[in-house]
């Protein structure tokens, strides 16, 4: 939930350190990132996919949705908007003291995957992989046509309460949306998750943007943006936990974009 369209607010407004403690310090997985790791979970396992790279957009400050990911994936490229958030990435990557601990996030993880009770050989085997292939860490900008700047593509593209929780605007969201397709090859998958019909999301005392994005406007923006119809995936799943925090449901996606490039 940390991209932003409101770049003064959150420049001045946001802090890592706040969000962390907040929304990942629970005793265990909150619901709304066990419903995700389920969805992920249950397509990689299903499907067997490789990709070469992969790409986290709005990452935030935070590394624990490409876990699930590591077995799958040979490179990630992870980026965000506010230097904060990836000065929190480069802290965690090198293992620096203060980094955030996503130990529980990777057992968990694990968990999902059928290893019972994982070892702490397993779980550092998970870290030591998730560092190893965190080949790219760069700033994002949803603004931009092509929010890297740098022109790549990927053949999978990740991206958790990002576009939806930049901006109030469903328009603006719609823009966003179109730039963030720019990162996907054709027949590239794209993961995503917003938050559904929620104006807004707390941090503390702070509040932050959401576009109040529904499962008929993601279909809308999803056709629109030219992915094979019939490979939309899209569930709105109720959760628990952070009715405080303005929300109390979620919409989780998974799409192949067509082979024409033209968005």
């Amino acid at each position: 939930m940390t991209y932003t369209g409101h770049n003064a607010h959150f420049r001045t407004s946001w802090r890592p350190g706040d969000y962390l403690k907040q929304y990942y310090t629970s005793a265990s997985i909150p619901s709304d990132e066990l419903a995700i790791y389920n969805f992920i979970i249950h397509y990689l396992q299903a499907e067997q996919p490789h990709f070469v790279k992969a790409l986290d957009f709005g990452c935030g400050p935070t590394v624990h949705h490409m876990i699930p990911f590591i077995p799958y994936v040979e490179e990630f490229h992870l980026a965000d908007y506010l230097p904060a958030n990836l000065l929190a990435l480069q802290q965690w990557l090198y293992g620096e003291p203060g980094a955030h601990n996503w130990d529980m996030y990777i057992e968990g993880i694990l968990q999902l995957e059928g290893i019972t009770q994982p070892s702490p050989a397993e779980l550092e085997m998970r870290k030591v992989q998730m560092r190893s292939k965190m080949r790219r860490i760069k700033q994002g900008n949803l603004f931009w046509k092509h929010p890297c700047k740098d022109g790549a593509t990927y053949p999978l593209v990740l991206s958790f309460y990002c576009a939806d929780s930049a901006t109030h605007s469903k328009s603006q969201w719609r823009i966003f949306m179109r730039h963030l397709f720019s990162l996907l090859e054709p027949r590239g998958t794209l993961i995503l998750s917003a938050l559904h019909n929620t104006a807004q999301y707390k941090v503390g005392r702070r509040c932050f943007p959401s576009a109040q994005v529904n499962e008929n406007d993601m279909y809308t923006i999803l056709s629109e943006g030219q992915f094979c119809k019939r490979t939309l995936d899209i569930r709105v799943i109720n959760i628990s936990g952070w009715e405080e925090e303005g929300f109390d449901s979620i919409i989780l996606v998974k799409a192949q974009k067509s082979v024409s490039t033209n968005i």
